[in-house]
């Protein structure tokens, strides 16, 4: 669950402080129009899901649900690291790669860690758990987009750090989690 909402949590602050961390001239790596933080935030959310399409098909053939969701979690904490470091020298094709980067690993992330929980809770019933995950990840949300705007202050380059700094908690979890198919041994 604290991968669940650290990864969510984090896609939830970028979408809601996007202008913040993309527009504001007087951050680092900031100054970017409404019409490019448009193409940056749409384009990265195409690429992200058709990163999860990616994803999906190859989860469908190897049933590794914790290797692909390991993948994400360390992909996007390695992606935020750099980030906070591209954002701060203000590279501008730099900072579209790392957002599109970014995105391919964190939307499908959402997803397979939805369908990892599944699988470790089976037969608790999918509905409860989904709907338990996006509650808590909700409210992680709330909190980590409210601390990544006080970060905006001090530049993008903070407020992308601190939720490099959240990953690297989900990064640490995901390390003592074992994978048990119990639903698709079952089936």
């Amino acid at each position: 669950m604290a991968v669940f909402m650290m990864i969510n949590g984090s896609f939830v602050s970028i979408g809601t402080n996007v202008s913040a961390i993309y527009g504001n001239p007087k951050n680092h790596g900031g100054g970017f129009g409404p019409s490019q933080i448009s193409l940056i935030a749409g384009s990265s959310t195409i690429l992200g899901v058709a990163s999860a399409f990616g994803f999906g098909y190859i989860l469908k053939a190897t049933h590794k649900n914790l290797l692909l969701l390991k993948v994400c979690v360390f992909g996007c904490f390695f992606g935020l690291c750099i980030g906070t470091y591209i954002f701060y020298t203000g590279n501008v094709a730099s900072i579209y790669i790392i957002s599109f980067l970014i995105s391919m690993l964190q939307i499908p992330a959402v997803p397979m860690a939805i369908n990892f929980a599944s699988e470790i809770t089976f037969p608790q019933e999918a509905t409860v758990i989904t709907g338990f995950l996006l509650m808590s990840s909700r409210l992680s949300g709330f909190v980590m987009a409210i601390i990544t705007t006080a970060f905006t202050r001090y530049g993008s380059a903070a407020a992308l750090g601190f939720l490099a700094l959240c990953n690297l908690g989900s990064s640490i979890t995901i390390l003592f989690l074992k994978e048990d198919l119990k639903k698709y041994n079952f089936s």
